[in-house]
């Protein structure tokens, strides 16, 4: 076979995760170059044309995205009783308006992971890049050659850059930033 599955190309376009475009091709809301597409593990020149049928692009244009700067101790998913989850922080209180590298294979867990690229910036900080992030991967990467962390914050997914984004708020994000 040939090509890429749709699925994959429309999560690297920030169309939709993988999961939902799975749901999305199944449902034969997915149109590629003008044809529906309702089978999975459909594949195709990374070059076509996608689209999603009209209702959803209607549903999708009522939806917003945003940035939360998470900060230590809140829980992004599924919190255990006694934590915060991340959710909660997203109120009108808490918005706010924006007016020598080292590159190697790495495995955790088993899974070869995508080159991580690390900077050190001081004598205490390290800057660390990576194409994709696995459960604690930093902290247990650190671990494995005797560093600890003592602080670690995201500054960015993807294109999507916190800036001046204070930790504990959010913003909406803008239509030209994708993940």
């Amino acid at each position: 076979m040939s090509g890429i599955r749709l699925s994959k190309l429309m999560a690297e376009r920030g169309l939709c995760s993988r999961r939902e475009a799975d749901r999305l091709i199944e449902q034969g809301k997915v149109l590629v170059n003008g044809q529906v597409i309702d089978r999975l593990g459909s594949r195709f020149d990374p070059t076509v044309c996608i689209a999603l049928a009209p209702e959803i692009q209607r549903e999708r244009s009522r939806l917003v995205t945003v940035l939360l700067n998470k900060p230590p101790g809140v829980v992004s998913n599924q919190p255990e009783k006694g934590y915060q989850e991340a959710a909660s922080l997203i109120t009108r209180k808490n918005f706010q308006r924006l007016e020598g590298q080292m590159q190697g294979e790495l495995t955790l867990d088993g899974h070869l992971l995508k080159p991580v690229q690390i900077t050190q910036t001081d004598d205490r900080t390290l800057h660390l890049v990576l194409q994709e992030g696995r459960k604690r991967q930093i902290r247990r990467m650190c671990d494995l050659v005797g560093l600890k962390v003592h602080s670690l914050v995201r500054v960015r997914i993807g294109g999507v850059g916190l800036g001046d984004l204070s930790r504990g708020r959010w913003r909406y994000l803008d239509s030209s930033e994708v993940f």
